[in-house]
């Protein structure tokens, strides 16, 4: 059996400066959730996620069978 996420693999590069109002650490569902209600209030938001794919538990561990993912 694959385990999830088992493809992705990680490298370092240069590092890259961003400027946002807000900064999400997590693309769960709460974070996922936290990076919609500030961009709503009209803030720009930066959400970082470690595997590349948002949803958390939702989407990895396969309880859904949608990419939750959208560009906030």
């Amino acid at each position: 059996m694959e385990r999830p996420m088992e493809h992705i693999t990680y490298t370092r590069s240069t590092p890259v400066r961003y400027q946002a109002d807000v900064a999400v650490i997590g693309g769960g569902i709460a974070g996922v959730s936290a990076a919609c209600i500030a961009a709503k209030t009209g803030a720009s938001v930066l959400l970082l996620e470690r595997f590349g794919i948002t949803g958390g538990n939702m989407t990895v561990g396969g309880v859904c069978e949608f990419l939750f993912s959208q560009e906030v």
